[in-house]
């Protein structure tokens, strides 16, 4: 076995410990929300800050691309560059960073579904001891996600969690 097997077989292990504890904090939320109400806020921040989680990708180099306005004319010149690996993704058939992802979202659609608190948490202008923690723009933000199965999932919660607060704001 060399390096670069233990250094992925690490990184694997590692990914699927932070899911498993993702796993764990929703379960606990679905079980006994009274008894995490105290952890409520960090639970929250924790998983907007791993919902961003991917090690692989730089999205800043994207946003800037989409965000530029280009000219129109070198649409219709192709050239090796547009197939060639930019080294926005390494190792991509062995990234497991997406379980991670996954995993945070779904423990904010938990945490917020058994928690009646969740309507501050929408707004923008929420913040807990120096941290935003709005959970509608770390949801918004991964709307550019680029493996699909998480994708969906943040879609799907962003739609559960705005349902909950709208629900509890009536």
């Amino acid at each position: 076995m060399d390096d670069d097997d233990v250094d992925e077989a690490v990184t694997k292990a590692l990914n699927d410990l932070r899911a498993a504890v993702f796993q764990v904090l929703s379960d606990f939320q679905l079980a006994c929300p009274k008894d995490l109400s105290h952890y409520f806020n960090d639970i929250v921040s924790a998983s907007n800050d791993w919902l961003s989680f991917d090690p692989n990708f730089n999205y800043a180099d994207s946003d800037e691309e989409d965000g530029e306005g280009d000219d129109d004319d070198d649409e219709d010149e192709v050239s090796d560059d547009d197939f060639s690996d930019d080294g926005e993704y390494d190792n991509e058939d062995d990234d497991s960073s997406w379980v991670v992802r996954r995993a945070a979202c779904r423990t904010i659609v938990s945490v917020i579904k058994g928690n009646r608190q969740c309507a501050n948490l929408w707004a923008d202008s929420n913040i807990n001891n120096g941290n935003n923690i709005s959970v509608s723009k770390a949801l918004l933000k991964r709307f550019k996600e680029r493996e699909e199965s998480v994708r969906v999932d943040i879609i799907d919660a962003y739609t559960q969690v705005s349902e909950r607060v709208s629900s509890i704001m009536k």
